[in-house]
């Protein structure tokens, strides 16, 4: 059997991950439309944690503060500080941010389906289940992998405090002011 790669695009991920640690706009853009699982690298899982870390505290992600983070979680070695700084320097501008995450959202959608047809495949081939219930399976886990990737249009920051109620918890940087009129955690610790 052939091993195939899914698809992925790690200089996207990476244009990504640079653009948070520069920019307050892509940050909070990032935060908002990918989760930790939407990147296919476990590098980039481990920094974009942490980077949303740092915004459930109210801190800024930029290189220094994300080291620390991934320094107190004992990940920094896995990640590397040289990684960090590389992924600053690789990305000479945030501007193309809405568009970056929402293809390695497709991206990840299109393994959760991968993965999902898989699965499927597998269970079919053992032929152990009475067909309705694979039937009814089968879709469940097509179904729950295109939920998943449903995320809709990309929030900006300013779409995002739209969507906020009243009694969403603070959430500012520490420098300068806040990116949300009525911000939210990003991330549960």
């Amino acid at each position: 059997m052939i091993e195939r790669i899914p698809p992925n695009d790690p200089a996207l991920e990476a244009a990504i991950l640079g653009a948070m640690l520069q920019d307050d706009g892509a940050a909070a853009t990032a935060a908002a439309n990918l989760t930790p699982e939407d990147f296919y690298l476990q590098v980039h899982q481990l920094v974009f944690r942490a980077a949303l870390r740092c915004l459930n505290r109210g801190i800024r992600p930029d290189v220094h503060v994300v080291g620390d983070e991934l320094n107190r979680q004992g990940k920094l070695f896995e990640v590397g500080s040289a990684t960090l700084v590389q992924l600053v320097d690789s990305v000479p501008t945030a501007a193309n941010i809405a568009f970056h995450v929402r293809l390695v959202r497709e991206k990840a959608e299109r393994r959760r389906i991968i993965r999902a047809a898989t699965e499927i495949a597998e269970v079919g081939y053992r032929d152990q289940e009475p067909l309705d219930e694979y039937r009814a399976k089968a879709e469940a886990a097509l179904f729950g992998a295109m939920q998943a990737g449903q995320g809709g249009d990309i929030l900006t920051p300013g779409q995002l405090a739209a969507t906020l109620d009243d009694e969403t918890p603070p959430f500012c940087f520490e420098a300068g002011p806040s990116l949300f009129d009525k911000p939210r955690p990003i991330l549960a610790e």
